[in-house]
């Protein structure tokens, strides 16, 4: 058994602690500074807004997901987190790996 303790922005789970499966969990009031267009090439990620809010851009298209809602956003779709709301959610990817955030184009500081 492996316990994760939080940091100040929720708790992380993934290759970088042992794991295949990725499971974060995140507590936002902003974007991030890397925030990025990315997509994955061969899994689906999963995005389960518990509070407040989240627009995601995937392909092109922005949508407001908010508490109770789930999306899933498929294999070589690109996407980003274009806005946070006191958002707590869970991101869930199929894989967890060494490179498997292939990175479009960063958002612009």
């Amino acid at each position: 058994m492996k316990k994760l303790l939080p940091d100040s922005n929720g708790w992380y789970c993934g290759h970088y602690n042992g794991f295949s499966l990725g499971v974060n969990y995140l507590l936002r009031t902003e974007l991030y500074a890397n925030e990025a267009l990315h997509y994955h090439k061969d899994f689906s990620e999963f995005y389960l807004v518990i509070s407040g809010y989240l627009v995601l851009e995937v392909s092109g298209v922005k949508y407001k997901v908010s508490a109770s809602e789930m999306v899933v956003v498929e294999p070589n779709e690109e996407h980003q987190v274009v806005e946070v709301n006191n958002c707590a959610y869970v991101v869930i990817k199929e894989k967890s790996y060494v490179g498997n955030k292939i990175i479009i184009q960063p958002t612009p500081q």
